[in-house]
């Protein structure tokens, strides 16, 4: 019985793998996607980026619980479109912040479909859009070590999709990943950018001529 399991286990590690590395090979030998990857604030992860066209996959592996930000620029091909995500996230370093993360995307971009978002174990987590249009996803899960998102193997499980609302080419949008704390919400930034102005008035006010 222990042996059987085990070599269930191995069939299922070896399978993702081999899954894997065929993505990879897609994604070198493939044209360039259209979606332009401008900047990345990694702060100390490590990232890959495996996508192709038409699906944007990234697998990401954190070090620590401070965020990471990628910048995305759209091409002509873009326009009016949604590009299947798909990604591997990863903790490395029994860092304990996988069990609540954020998702999110910005400057008009949107989650147009949910797809899946599942465990080591198969087992599906949960999610929670936070606004509407959704472009803020909540992932709560109990395994504090990797999640899946959409289908990075190629398991027939359903991708995220993003639509990119009115942007047009050569404009950008940021996708987010990171604990529920790390990530400040956009009204949050509102307020601090409303006090930081109060404060600068405030301050030429007082100053003497």
């Amino acid at each position: 019985m222990i042996k059987n399991k085990l070599s269930s286990v191995l069939n299922a590690s070896l399978r993702k793998q081999l899954a894997a590395a065929v993505l990879f090979g897609v994604a070198a030998v493939g044209s360039a996607q259209a979606l332009t990857l401008k900047s990345a604030q990694l702060n100390g992860a490590q990232f890959s980026d495996l996508s192709s066209p038409g699906v944007l996959a990234l697998d990401l592996s954190f070090f620590s619980a401070a965020p990471v930000a990628l910048e995305f620029e759209l091409e002509a091909a873009d326009v009016g479109q949604t590009v299947a995500f798909n990604s591997v996230l990863k903790s490395v370093g029994g860092m304990d912040f996988m069990s609540d993360l954020h998702l999110q995307v910005g400057a008009g971009a949107q989650f147009r479909s949910i797809g899946s978002a599942y465990n080591v174990a198969g087992n599906e987590v949960v999610l929670t859009p936070l606004n509407a249009p959704v472009s803020q996803v909540r992932v709560h899960s109990q395994d504090l070590s990797e999640l899946y998102l959409g289908d990075p193997f190629g398991e027939g499980r359903a991708d995220w999709r993003i639509g990119f609302g009115d942007l047009q080419q050569g404009e950008r949008f940021v996708l987010s990943v990171g604990p529920i704390s790390a990530v400040p919400e956009p009204t949050t930034l509102v307020l601090l950018a409303l006090g930081l102005a109060g404060l600068f008035l405030l301050g030429r006010v007082r100053r003497p001529d």
